[in-house]
């Protein structure tokens, strides 16, 4: 003989005015499509809804999932509807199984089970967690138990028979808000008739405080149970804990899941609400939750809707399952959001809901800023979603040139003779690309940063090679002043990738009037904030150039090569969603000797790059541009010193788009989507522009530096603080 599981412990059914308002929840984020704005079910009627608010069903209610077309079946008292909640939606087999005359509710425990689980969204009362579900009331009550001051009474034998009407009439979901005794063989076999069908059970796991769920309860760790039934404890209302007098998970843990039971609304029998206490009314919001998925994604298993609630719970307690809190507080809105990874619609391309890509400093911010790229992804249960895939590009960490320039607490030598040069250069830094190109002594030779060296050498009067280890191939012009300026770049070397010199070779030849050179780089872009994207990275240069001076003025011009294997600028991509990329650029350089000793440089970069194809990425042209303007002079306050003043552009993606091939629609029942390509806008809107002045000069054997600059719109993000900072370094000769 079983009973309702509606007071107990908890405090019983009381009638009370309206109780305190809850918090509106915010909803999880999640990719759904056409999602219609949380503020619409934001009524009064809402906020007395706190079972159905703190299981956050607003989140599916939000992408139209209410119920509609499910059959929710309630073993219980009956069910009266006074209240005008479930007006057109009582299911024409509800009946009276236990030998009694019609299905209304003398006792009002089942009409309560029946308003949490499903009233209506009329402005009025509560609205239910399946607002929109069909209810078949089964009573099963024996007749004239309810009379009794004990409440009333279930025999197996009727609850069995309301299992298999349930089933007959197909309903997705049996509500047993009931307790006591272990099942009889008749009830057991129902039972196992209902999860062989493939029917969802829900039981209440008791009032009485116990370490164990109901014995009744308890028939969830059954082989019969299949898996299906689910056992619900009762949360505070705050979801924060475990009730007080909520039975606990104990052997059920991996079955059990709590639910609000306390002072939760629902209807009674006539025109009045109740605020109700106890694990039955934690029951039927877990049964509205079945019905919500049932409904919103018809391609679930009944095993999986039981395992998307159980494995989307809110961990409460001790980490993870446990005796008392089983695996946690129902978190519909999690279980709406894409659950064990999710991969592009058609395909087993894995991509992620949060980060697909971090976009380098020559996008600066056009992450978030470039309109709208919907895809259909599929998560772990093959359940479609609608992502926006341009939501999911970052913005990498603004580069910081002169952190760059100055980590590490570095140690350098070098040496020359004759047409020989050599040397290396030590610290703690790892990361050696985001240093300067160079560091120029004042003898003239470029010193490279940690954990690199080169070697330097004259073949004959007219040709000169240099070969470099984690260090860039690009010598500093003449005249460009680079010895004194750390951080406004001079656009032969700002390629627009914060990268990692592995190796390098260089070489010019002087050809009569003119200088011909040629280099070559290769090495690693480094990583930015999502360490997971994309794995190793590499890039390779090539470039040749020429000179040409006309007495005063000097002239270059430069075209070259970068080939990147997995990113794009410098961006990173989720594996597999980019195909690298490869651009293409020329240089320009006019520099003007000026009267006593100071001489003005203008150079500027033009680089077109192509992305390449990947499982995301389709293409896209962009074009990126690089200026400076340098002032340099020698010998203004002293003999040896040498002054500096640049302004500069750093490399910025001037125009370009990124055209994304991406499922646009999935059809459930075949596996097979259409793909369309969109394109997304990734210029900038921000303009990165650096001034520096340095100065720097011989000193007891060695040289001293200094240097102040500020950067506006630092990484090419608009609008960003500026970035001032001032610099002084010391070299010494031994």
């Amino acid at each position: 003989m079983l009973a309702a599981c509606g007071g107990g412990g908890g405090g019983g059914v009381q009638s009370t005015p309206t109780p305190t308002p809850t918090p509106t929840p915010t909803p999880t984020p999640t990719p759904t499509p056409s999602l219609i704005d949380a503020s619409v079910f934001q009524t009064q009627e809402y906020t007395n809804s706190n079972g159905a608010t703190q299981a956050q069903a607003i989140v599916a209610w939000q992408n139209r999932a209410t119920g509609s077309g499910i059959t929710a079946a309630i073993v219980d008292s009956g069910l009266s509807n006074g209240s005008g909640e479930f007006t057109g939606r009582i299911s024409a087999a509800s009946t009276n199984v236990a030998g009694g005359s019609g299905f209304a509710d003398e006792d009002g425990h089942g009409t309560e089970i029946a308003g949490v689980l499903a009233a209506a969204r009329n402005d009025s009362g509560i609205i239910g967690v399946a607002y929109e579900a069909t209810i078949l009331a089964l009573r099963a009550d024996t007749p004239g138990s309810c009379a009794g001051s004990g409440g009333c009474s279930y025999s197996d034998t009727s609850i069995a028979a309301g299992i298999d009407v349930a089933v007959a009439q197909r309903a997705k979901v049996i509500n047993l808000s009931l307790g006591g005794s272990p099942a009889n063989a008749t009830l057991r076999a129902a039972i196992d008739r209902a999860t062989a069908a493939g029917t969802i059970i829900v039981i209440s796991a008791g009032n009485d405080g116990s370490a164990e769920a109901d014995p009744f309860a308890r028939i969830a760790n059954d082989n019969i149970a299949r898996g299906l039934v689910i056992v619900v404890g009762s949360s505070t209302e705050d979801g924060s804990a475990i009730a007080d007098f909520s039975d606990r998970a104990g052997s059920t843990a991996s079955k059990f899941i709590l639910a609000n039971g306390v002072r939760v609304r629902a209807p009674g029998p006539g025109t009045s609400s109740f605020l109700v206490t106890g694990t039955s009314i934690s029951a039927p919001i877990v049964s509205g939750a079945v019905a919500l998925l049932a409904q919103a994604f018809p391609n679930l298993t009944p095993a999986q809707i039981v395992s998307l609630l159980l494995s989307s719970a809110n961990d409460i307690g001790t980490a993870g399952t446990d005796a008392i809190n089983g695996v946690g507080v129902l978190n519909i809105a999690k279980a709406f959001s894409p659950q064990r990874g999710t991969s592009l619609a058609g395909s087993t391309v894995a991509i992620s809901t949060a980060t697909n890509a971090e976009l380098g400093s020559a996008f600066g911010d056009a992450a978030g800023q470039t309109g709208s790229a919907m895809a259909v992804i599929i998560d772990g249960y093959g359940r479609a979603y609608e992502l926006d895939v341009a939501r999911t590009m970052r913005g990498r960490p603004a580069m910081r040139p002169l952190f760059d320039a100055l980590s590490g607490g570095i140690g350098q030598a070098s040496l020359r003779s004759g047409g020989m040069g050599a040397g290396f250069a030590f610290g703690a830094a790892r990361y050696r690309a985001q240093l300067a190109p160079s560091t120029v002594g004042p003898n003239g030779v470029n010193v490279p940063l940690p954990l690199s060296g080169f070697v330097t050498g004259r073949v004959n009067r007219d040709l000169s090679v240099a070969f470099g280890m984690a260090r860039s191939g690009a010598p500093l012009p003449e005249g460009e002043g680079g010895d004194a300026l750390l951080v406004a770049r001079a656009p032969v070397d700002d390629i627009g990738i914060r990268r990692e010199q592995a190796m390098a070779v260089a070489m010019r030849q002087s050809i009569g009037a003119f200088g011909l050179s040629l280099r070559a780089e290769r090495g690693d872009v480094q990583r930015g904030g999502a360490r997971t994207l994309n794995g190793q990275a590499r890039y390779s240069l090539i470039d040749a150039g020429v000179e040409r001076r006309f007495g005063a003025v000097r002239l270059g011009a430069g075209l070259g090569m970068i080939d990147e294997d997995r990113t794009l600028l410098g961006s990173r991509f989720a594996a597999g969603l980019a195909g690298g990329a490869r651009s293409r650029y020329a240089t320009a350089q006019v520099g003007v000797d000026l009267a006593q000793g100071w001489a003005l440089a203008a150079m500027a970069r033009r680089q077109w790059t192509r992305a390449g194809a990947g499982s995301l990425i389709d293409g896209g042209r962009f074009t990126g541009a690089a200026y400076a303007l340098t002032l340099t002079g020698a010998g203004v306050f002293a003999a040896r010193d040498r002054v500096a003043f640049r302004v500069a552009q750093p490399m910025r993606v001037e125009a370009g788009r990124l055209a994304l091939l991406l499922p646009d629609s999935y059809d459930y029942e075949t596996g097979v989507a259409t793909r369309s390509v969109q394109a997304i806008d990734l210029a900038p809107r921000g303009r990165e522009i650096d001034a520096e002045l340095g100065w720097q000069t011989a000193w007891r054997g060695g040289w001293i530096a200094t240097s102040a600059f500020v950067r506006r719109d630092p990484g090419n993000i608009a609008d960003a603080p500026l970035d001032p900072g001032a610099t002084l370094r010391l070299g010494l000769r031994w």
